[in-house]
C-alpha cells in the first residue's frame, strides 16, 4: 500500500457561491462539473486497460471504484445543475437582473419549430 500523504482540498477565495451578483459562482461551478464529466469519459475510454493491468485479486476494487464513483459523475452534475438553477430563479425572480426579464419574456414569445431550427442554425 502507499503511503502518501495528501492535503485537504480547499476552495479558492475568489470562488463566491453565495454572492447572487456573481451568479453563486456559476462559471466556477459550470467549469468543475464539466471537468469531472471529462475525467469520467477519460476513466471510461480507460477501463479496459486499467481491468488489465490491475492483478486479480484486486479487480473487484477496480469495479467498486467505477460503480460508487465514477457511475455517479450523472447524478452529481444534475444536482449541481438543479440546485443553481433554483437559487437563480429565486434570486432573479425578486430582482431585476437579466434571467428575471429572460423569463417574464418567455412566455410572451411563441415558440415554432422553424424559428428553432432558424436560431440553432444561425447560432443566435
Amino acid at each position: 500500500m502507499l503511503n502518501h500523504k495528501f492535503t485537504i482540498p480547499k476552495l479558492s477565495t475568489q470562488v463566491q457561491l453565495n454572492v447572487p451578483d456573481g451568479l453563486f459562482g456559476l462559471n466556477n461551478r459550470v467549469t468543475a462539473n464539466e471537468s469531472i464529466v471529462y475525467l469520467e469519459n477519460v476513466l471510461r475510454t480507460l477501463r479496459g486497460k486499467l481491468e488489465a493491468l490491475m492483478p486479480a485479486n484486486n479487480a473487484a476494487f477496480l469495479s467498486q471504484f467505477f460503480s460508487q464513483t465514477v457511475d455517479t459523475v450523472n447524478d452529481l452534475r444534475l444536482y449541481i445543475y438543479r440546485c443553481i438553477s433554483r437559487r437563480l430563479i429565486n434570486v432573479c425572480s425578486h430582482s431585476c437582473c437579466f434571467l428575471s426579464v429572460f423569463l417574464m419574456q418567455t412566455p410572451k414569445h411563441r415558440w415554432t419549430e422553424s424559428s428553432i431550427k432558424s436560431t440553432r442554425s444561425t447560432g443566435r
